[in-house]
């Protein structure tokens, strides 16, 4: 059972002034502060200091906090990020830039209904707008954009450079989307960052977002996270069972086991 507590409005607090708020409050409400099981922490960095500051105080009195990390749905999210920043295909920005193309526009969004008829095709849904600070959720973005491809096309390469063409020859947002859409990898690239979401990372990050308790499934969803991952495109005999810090020690770099280019799983 989850149970609010209080809340204290602080400003620019650093760590040993928010201990002194938090073992203040323990006393004032005479809460004994070995009952204290662990700090949440949101992003991976943040609340270290006050986790460390907190423990201090509890071992004086013959307590100590349970310490299990940050929260791992951040540590995703921030795996994904950094693979994709790595990548550097820019698929976040060419998101973002389509969407914003018909943001607050209703000519255009007119126009590109208008070019989905004539290829007998259906705009059920407008493109969504990615949140920089959700990156798996990249993929239902991708996803939207894919199911559109054949209109944005038609619509960005075709249409626009016909009957708009003075007003986006200097336009510096139309030059980029035209850029990714001409790319012949560009929808590639897509396609396997939709596979990395589905089939990777949205069951951890479905799971873990349960209200209940969770910790008893972590090491084991852990595992099954990063060994789907590693299955991708290592051998199924090479990497077995393993689970926990035994998949840590498996070095992917290793030729013989890799499977080759028509065995990888990146998507369809």
């Amino acid at each position: 059972v989850t149970r609010y507590y209080k809340s204290i409005l602080l400003g620019h607090a650093p760590a040993h002034v928010i201990r002194d708020h938090i073992i203040n409050s323990f006393r004032t409400d005479g809460i004994d502060i070995k009952r204290l099981l662990m700090i949440g922490q949101d992003n991976p960095n943040v609340n270290k200091t006050i986790e460390k500051l907190i423990d201090e105080e509890m071992k004086k009195v013959g307590g100590e906090l349970l310490k299990l990390g940050s929260c791992h749905i951040h540590v995703v999210h921030n795996a994904f990020k950094s693979g994709t920043t790595t990548s550097h295909w820019n698929i976040e920005d060419f998101c973002i830039d389509a969407w914003s193309w018909f943001r607050h526009s209703p000519a255009r969004k007119e126009d590109f209904i208008k070019i989905s008829e004539e290829l007998n095709e259906t705009v059920e849904k407008n493109i969504l707008y990615f949140v920089c600070t959700q990156w798996v959720l990249l993929g239902k973005v991708v996803n939207r954009i894919l199911t559109q491809w054949e209109i944005l096309n038609e619509y960005f390469l075709v249409y626009l450079p016909g009957n708009d063409k003075t007003k986006i020859k200097e336009n510096k947002k139309y030059n980029s989307i035209k850029s990714y859409f001409s790319s012949h990898v560009s929808r590639t690239r897509l396609l396997f960052i939709s596979y990395l979401c589905r089939v990777v990372f949205d069951k951890f990050l479905t799971l873990f977002q349960k209200t209940g308790p969770m910790i008893h499934a972590l090491y084991e969803e852990l595992s099954n996270l990063y060994r789907t991952i590693l299955l991708s495109f290592l051998t199924s005999e090479y990497i077995g069972n393993k689970q926990g810090n035994d998949l840590l020690l498996i070095d992917h770099k290793l030729s013989e086991k890799q499977m080759n280019d028509k065995q990888m799983k990146i998507g369809k």
